[in-house]
């Protein structure tokens, strides 16, 4: 089966709240802790901290160089992705906690970054990557030939961009894929050259499918050499290319195909073929780069290597997606916390996690009884409207939809996820299951009964279970059996839970540390 539709359904939560609430709820912020923090980009990475920074209690002003905030979630990525609506929501629910977003502010043009060390408490960098990378051919700036975010930037600003009828893209990522779509819905006839296969495509494979259904056009093995204006237009010259040994990336490297060259016109040209970090308005701060040009910081912390500095994000990861980038944010936010309470700067402290295997090693007959069921379809807007417009593409999930879809979750995660104990105290003192060597417990399930699960290979043999169902019900439905480290909890004599007395009342769920037991409503 395909996997679960997860992004589907977090958005059918958040459709149905923004229904019946309006506005994102969030907690109320702590009292005031008079440490003031300065955030250098309103993106997913800065505004996520924001968030986390405000809700502790401190006073958050952050700096953006645009009118507006999203970062590369608005600049970067088209409306009918991602609508304007949609950003003014949840952005403008961050600011009503209290944090201050002063707009059309670029550190080193309006405010040097220097100015915010000395009056601020801390300082986050959360610039993103901002700046394209060259093609390196001849003739690239001529008019005409264009940066990928920077086509999509001016599209988001409402800025007429004219790209004619026909347009190149040099690139095979994500913001290539955007930039292809973008120029159909501009009227331009839009070709992707890539210099490697479809396999190699960082794409990925749903935005490739969206693009070609739009009518987009991939040339593989191809890349350009060379760009010429003409009377009509512009001339690109491509050569072939055929892929060799694998490169860093681990992808095969592509070889150019001699005497394979060819000319091909055009009205424009956009390059989309990575983007880097404007490191230069920092540059009064005295924090290290990478080799990269990125942001040093301390991988677990975010701390640069000027305490009190911080920086997270595509600036200090390299372009990335923007989940990780919110992730980030809310890292260097817990970090921060830590540093301006006078603690020591650990980081957010990452959780005991043990898993009972890969999900491919889990029998089939576990799941037994579940009905299969495919994967529910996201509904779109006509394809006509799709071409001639930046409306939003997908128009979300119905209840009926929703339910069905969730329906086919086979709840394969563990349900004590929140309040493990043994997660907990693993966490607290550093626990590693990697340091214990020999015989390990396989995963076995007891899913006989109608409102009780057992999961022995959870059970660290505490007896609360036990104790629970002999003290409170008077009976003896659970046992151990075995010595030492194979003891295992479960019904007596090798029987089943439902050919015992236990009529599923729960006692025993609720004193189960670990999620061995759990009820299944």
């Amino acid at each position: 089966e395909e996997p679960m539709s997860i992004c589907y359904m977090k958005r059918y939560i958040a459709d149905t709240e923004k229904k019946a609430k309006g506005a994102p709820q969030f907690p109320t912020p702590a009292a005031s802790t008079g440490k003031k923090v300065a955030i250098i980009g309103a993106g997913p990475a800065g505004m996520a901290a924001a968030y986390y920074l405000a809700l502790a209690g401190h006073k958050v002003t952050v700096f953006e160089s645009h009118a507006k905030s999203g970062g590369m979630l608005r600049y970067g990525i088209p409306y009918y992705r991602l609508p304007d609506s949609v950003l003014m929501d949840e952005f403008g629910a961050i600011e009503k906690l209290g944090v201050e977003v002063k707009y059309n502010t670029a550190i080193g043009r309006d405010i040097k970054a220097k100015e915010l060390e000395k009056d601020f408490d801390a300082l986050l960098i959360a610039a993103g990557a901002q700046g394209s990378s060259s093609m390196r051919i001849d003739g690239e700036k001529n008019p005409g030939i264009y940066a990928g975010i920077d086509v999509l930037g001016k599209v988001a600003e409402g800025q007429k961009v004219d790209l004619g009828t026909k347009t190149f893209i040099v690139g095979g990522g994500n913001t290539a894929i955007d930039a292809a779509r973008t120029a159909v819905r501009l009227g331009s006839k839009a070709i992707i050259l890539y210099r490697r296969t479809r396999a190699e495509m960082p794409a990925s494979d749903f935005e490739i499918e969206e693009a070609l259904a739009e009518g987009v056009e991939i040339q593989y093995l191809t890349a350009p050499l060379a760009a010429e204006k003409t009377v009509d237009g512009l001339a690109l010259k491509c050569i072939k290319m055929q892929l060799g040994e694998p490169d860093a990336s681990g992808r095969r490297s592509p070889v150019p195909v001699e005497g394979s060259e060819f000319t091909e016109s055009c009205t424009s040209i956009i390059a989309a073929i990575g983007q880097r970090v404007l490191a230069d308005c920092f540059a009064d701060l005295g924090v290290e780069l990478t080799k990269k040009g990125t942001l040093a910081v301390d991988p677990k912390t975010f701390m640069t290597t000027r305490p009190g500095i911080f920086a997270a994000g595509d600036c200090q990861s390299g372009a990335d997606i923007a989940v990780r980038a919110a992730a980030a944010g809310r890292k260097a936010a817990y970090s921060i916390n830590q540093y301006l309470a006078g603690e020591e700067v650990t980081g957010e402290p990452v959780l005991f996690n043990s898993s009972m295997g890969a999900l491919s090693e889990v029998p089939e007959s576990l799941f037994e009884g579940k009905e299969k069921a495919s994967r529910i379809t996201m509904p779109v807007i006509e394809m006509d409207k799709r071409k001639s417009s930046f409306q939003e593409i997908e128009t979300g999930f119905t209840s009926e939809k929703a339910r069905k879809e969730a329906m086919r979750c086979l709840k394969c995660g563990c349900e004590k996820e929140k309040d493990c104990k043994l997660r907990e105290y693993a966490t607290r003192y550093g626990a590693d299951a990697h340091l214990f060597k020999g015989e390990r417990r396989g995963y076995d399930r007891d899913d006989s009964h109608d409102d009780i699960r057992i999961e022995t290979g959870k059970c660290i043999s505490c007896g609360s279970c036990v104790r629970a169902c002999a003290e409170i019900k008077g009976l003896n439905i659970l046992s151990f059996d075995g010595r030492g480290f194979k003891t295992r909890m479960h019904a007596p004599f090798g029987h089943s839970l439902v050919d015992t007395k236990c009529d599923g009342c729960g006692e025993c769920v609720k004193v189960c540390p670990t999620g061995a037991i759990m009820g299944k409503k």
